[in-house]
């Protein structure tokens, strides 16, 4: 893709008029963006194009200025991506419709670090959500795993602040621009600034000034999903967007896992029932680290003195075994807090779980 190109895309998808796939098949058949743009219906059927797309994109481009768009890019601080950058997500190449281009606010080079997770759920998230994400996120992103999250209200944007408390590393997919003036929801945008002030990023397929409508969560959904080694979903009722991101994970060969809920609540009858047709339990972060393999090494490079936390539960598992509940309540820290110390101190050879109950490794006091 060469600079000369770049407006050229960055127009076709402000038009809105042509899926990613018809786009790359346009791009094979005509070699460049420009010469898309430039072409008249009968070219662009004739490559592949359909004729009530070319119809949609004809009428968009008459209003659309290539020129304009760069400067808007410039104006707003955003960055594009598009296939052939080595920020691009290699998982998100591998679905069956990547986006052409992407849109990103902050830093971007977290996108190519991997393995990383989708934590997703209701909006109205629950005081038994909000724990669980908590006591995924924290140690999760300890271990070093991106939290790939859409920044709704709810559990996404407890995915996202729970991240950030930890000094993770998130994403947020967005189903509109990732600019400071469109992005959405306005409850959260505060939070949008500080995941890409904070070392996180916000990801689109859309460009700035794109409304975040309802039709276009859907192919957020996918992206997020198809970015990640597994989706997670913490609560979400029979019907419920979360549940649509977990097939787009399911579709694209991807794991999928649940938070067990109680059966007399409406929000966990979308996870028991992916529990019921395979979906994998996440009853805990160190479940799900030790399911992919993550190690220090893959993960955040850790520094050789442990956290105070680490040090307090050291202090005490040194006398007896202690079970979870009761450490996070003698440390009285968050769970999310407490819960990441542990997976610091599993990962690192201190300490063991056995069952509920965490021990100290004897070789670790040497």
């Amino acid at each position: 893709m060469t600079d000369q190109d770049l407006p050229y895309l960055i127009a076709l998808a402000r038009t809105d008029a042509y899926g990613p796939n018809t786009v790359r098949k346009l791009l094979s058949k005509l070699g460049s963006a420009e010469r898309i743009w430039k072409s008249g219906t009968d070219a662009l059927t004739k490559a592949g194009a359909g004729e009530k797309s070319t119809a949609k994109f004809i009428e968009r481009r008459r209003v659309t200025d290539p020129k304009d768009e760069i400067e808007l890019l410039k104006k707003t601080g955003v960055q594009t991506i598009t296939h052939g950058d080595p920020r691009y997500p290699e998982l998100l190449k591998q679905i069956s419709d990547p986006p052409f281009i992407l849109f990103v606010r902050g830093n971007a080079g977290i996108l190519s670090d991997s393995p990383a997770l989708a934590i997703v759920g209701t909006r109205s998230m629950t005081r038994y959500g909000e724990t669980a994400v908590r006591m995924l996120c924290g140690p999760l992103s300890q271990a070093g795993v991106p939290i790939v999250s859409g920044l709704a209200m709810g559990v996404d944007a407890e995915a996202h602040a729970t991240t950030l408390r930890a000094n993770g590393k998130t994403v947020a997919v967005l189903a509109g621009g990732v600019d400071a003036q469109t992005v959405g929801p306005k409850e959260n945008a505060a939070l949008a600034e500080s995941i890409a002030e904070s070392g996180g990023v916000l990801v689109s397929e859309f460009p700035p000034l794109t409304r975040p409508d309802r039709f276009r969560f859907p192919r957020r959904n996918r992206i997020i999903a198809g970015m990640t080694v597994g989706t997670v979903v913490v609560e979400a009722a029979e019907k419920s967007g979360a549940l649509i991101t977990a097939e787009c994970a399911l579709e694209s060969n991807r794991d999928v896992w649940a938070v067990p809920g109680p059966i007399s609540q409406s929000l966990s009858a979308g996870t028991n029932r992916l529990l019921a047709e395979g979906a994998l339990p996440a009853i805990s972060a160190q479940a799900i680290v030790g399911h992919y393999g993550i190690t220090p090494e893959c993960g955040r490079k850790r520094p050789g003195k442990l956290s105070p936390v680490a040090e307090t539960i050291m202090e005490f598992l040194a006398k007896e075994p202690f079970p979870v509940d009761l450490i996070i309540e003698k440390t009285g820290r968050q769970p999310s807090e407490t819960m990441a110390a542990l997976t610091e101190l599993e990962l690192n050879g201190h300490v063991r779980r056995q069952g509920d109950s965490y021990d100290l490794v004897v070789d670790s006091l040497a």
